[in-house]
């Protein structure tokens, strides 16, 4: 297929695209599609699922059954029965991806992009700046992380101390400072800003992600901490 341009960490990146015909899942049925053909390597998968082809259906990441499900979005704004237990936060939409904004480190506001594919979570440098010493858990260390295309991205790696999303308190979120150009694609390179990854989500029980009715549900796990060296979220 024709070449395509993608918005990478490392910043816009020509790549080589593929027709597929159909992409049939059990709640999702395309046809037609031109897809980026990338290395495995890079991409760590065979594939991507992409957002734009969720714009009517919810993800579910279970992550005690560890499994993921993607089921329609339902009709109205009323809890589902999936989603009892969750809180939910709502989110809204920009260049197809769902944002959160009522995030905030100690009073400052902060974006929150919420990013299934991306194994680590990254802050872009206007966050990096705003954030005091105390704020943080650890001196930044450096670290090297490599895009979808295989080009390599200078960041430094921390965990923040604590972080309040709607109703949530999530502490020492695991978090990688770097000059991100996914950021500048959203237009939130001067806003601080985190693309919340896996690493993060997985400090849940469940996520759900409602890209039709634009909300976000999270299940706090039942009593104790998980085992992980970073701290669980609970609720406020």
């Amino acid at each position: 297929g024709p070449k395509l341009t993608l918005a990478t960490i490392s910043g816009p990146s020509e790549v080589d695209s593929f027709f597929i015909e159909r992409l049939t899942t059990a709640a999702v049925n395309l046809e037609g599609l031109e897809a980026p053909g990338l290395e495995r390597a890079h991409l760590g998968a065979y594939g991507l699922l992409g957002i734009d082809s969720l714009e009517d259906n919810r993800v579910l990441l279970d992550f005690k059954q560890q499994k993921m499900d993607v089921l329609p979005s339902p009709r109205g704004r009323g809890k589902t029965r999936i989603e009892n237990g969750m809180i939910i936060v709502s989110a809204k939409k920009r260049a197809g991806r769902m944002i959160i904004s009522t995030a905030n480190i100690n009073g400052t506001k902060i974006e929150i992009i919420l990013d299934t594919g991306a194994q680590s979570s990254m802050a872009n440098l206007a966050l990096k700046e705003k954030l005091r010493p105390r704020q943080l858990r650890i001196a930044h260390v450096p670290v090297t992380m490599r895009s979808v295309t295989g080009a390599l991205v200078p960041g430094e790696y921390n965990q923040i101390r604590q972080i309040e999303v709607g109703g949530l308190t999530i502490n020492d979120l695991p978090i990688t400072f770097a000059d991100n150009y996914a950021f500048k694609a959203l237009g939130l390179q001067d806003k601080p800003a985190i693309l919340l990854g896996m690493d993060a989500m997985k400090l849940f029980d469940r996520v759900m992600i409602d890209f039709g009715n634009r909300r976000v549900g999270f299940d706090l796990p039942k009593g104790v901490e998980r085992r992980s060296p970073t701290r669980m979220a609970s609720a406020q």
